[in-house]
Formats: C-alpha cells, sequence, structure tokens
C-alpha cells in the first residue's frame, strides 16, 4: 500500500469490498485490501497481501464449467493494456474456504479501474459487488419454476392458464389440447380459439371469476 495516511483511511472507509493490485501481469500482487472485502470473501489481510490474485483465489480443479477465473484475468490485463476501465458481467466465482481445501460458490459484479499518474498505471483497483443472495434465489424460483411446469405439463387433468380481462391463454397441458382439439393457442383469447363459449356462458363465469376473484367449481357441466 503506497504510503499515504489519508488515501489508506478513504479506502478503508470504502463499502464495496475493494483491493488494490500491481499491474504486474500475470502475478497482479495484492498490495491492499479494505475492510469490506475481507469480510465479504471471509479472508484474513495478512493472507493476501503480498500474494497474487490468483495465487490468493485460485481455481476449483474440481469445477470444469466455470470460468470466473479466466474471466477476471483477462479483465484486469485489458485494463493493464488499455489502461481503461473495465467493468465484467455477473461472474460465479469458487472461493477457497479459509484453512481448507473446500471452495465456496458465489456470484459477483466486478469492475477494474486503472489507478493513473499522468498515463502510468500504478495500480488497479479491484472491487466487487456480492449478489450472491440474490442470485441463489433467482435460481431457486427458476427450479421451482421448471418444476411446476414439468407437473403442469404432465397433470391427468385438463389445466389452462387464462391471462387478463381477455382470458388469453399463457399456458395448456398437453391433455386440455387434446381435450379441445386445438393447437398454437398460446396468445390467444378463449373468444378467438372456442367462439362457442360465449353461446355456452363460460365467457360470462371468466369474467365475474377475474372481476371478483372468487372461484367457480361445476360438476358435470355439459
Amino acid at each position: 500500500m503506497p504510503q499515504q495516511p489519508q488515501f489508506d483511511h478513504v479506502f478503508q472507509l470504502l463499502p464495496t469490498p475493494s483491493v488494490l493490485l500491481l499491474p504486474d501481469a500475470p502475478k497482479f500482487t495484492i498490495v491492499a485490501v479494505n475492510k469490506a472485502f475481507l469480510e465479504t470473501m471471509i479472508s484474513l489481510e495478512e493472507d493476501l497481501i503480498g500474494k497474487g490474485l490468483f495465487e490468493a483465489f485460485p481455481e476449483n480443479p474440481d469445477d470444469l464449467i466455470s470460468k470466473g477465473s479466466s474471466n477476471l484475468m483477462n479483465s484486469v490485463e485489458q485494463v493493464s493494456y488499455k489502461k481503461e476501465s473495465h467493468k465484467m458481467p455477473l461472474q460465479k466465482y469458487n472461493m477457497l474456504l479459509p484453512g481448507t481445501s473446500k471452495f465456496k460458490v458465489g456470484y459477483f459484479n466486478v469492475q477494474n479501474i486503472p489507478v493513473k499518474d499522468d498515463n502510468k498505471i500504478n495500480y488497479i483497483l479491484h472491487s466487487v459487488e456480492d449478489v450472491t443472495d440474490k442470485k441463489k434465489l433467482e435460481i431457486a424460483f427458476e427450479s421451482q419454476g421448471q418444476r411446476f411446469n414439468d407437473l403442469y405439463q404432465q397433470a391427468p387433468s385438463c389445466m389452462g392458464i387464462l391471462m387478463g380481462p381477455n382470458h388469453v391463454y399463457e399456458m395448456a397441458n398437453p391433455t386440455y389440447l387434446q381435450l379441445i382439439n386445438k393447437k398454437n393457442i398460446i396468445g390467444k383469447s378463449v373468444k378467438e380459439i372456442r367462439p362457442e363459449t360465449v353461446e355456452q356462458g363460460l365467457i360470462e363465469i371468466l369474467d365475474q371469476v377475474y372481476k371478483t376473484g372468487k372461484a367457480f367449481s361445476s360438476n358435470e357441466r355439459p
């Protein structure tokens, strides 16, 4: 860390988890780290200072799919070469838990900013935004949505899901399509697909359910 007490104080107060790197590619030595970064990465300052960025945060050898480390290397090399900031899209990282050989998955938005003196880069400010909880929640919702869709499509009952005051088909399972003997109904209204329902009073029932929010059921209805 440069001997600038005021800079060091401000750096430590930054709410964004950040580290200061030397532009000594391919090592990118860590020379300073703020408290927010240590808390986010569950790390100790003495375990990071003086180490290369990719030495301190190695790849998980068992994860052959994630490209977080290689993408980060490309980003800091680009900043070092072009002397311009680079903001990375959402990245998945495997973080080595201190004192273990186990990795923890995290999701981060990353930005790398050159700290320049005239046209010379002295450091690279590497900042991260931890969005792990948000991403895991999205994944859980997607998983639940897929599970619902699978159950819906495989259900033995005839089911269609309608949207809006015009009762537009949003979903319909195969059993329902077979019952009405129609295809390509998604995005079209019940009245358009089944005009006979107007005289049968079904549209009036759907209007009532949509407006009141009260369920309607009928047994052995012709």
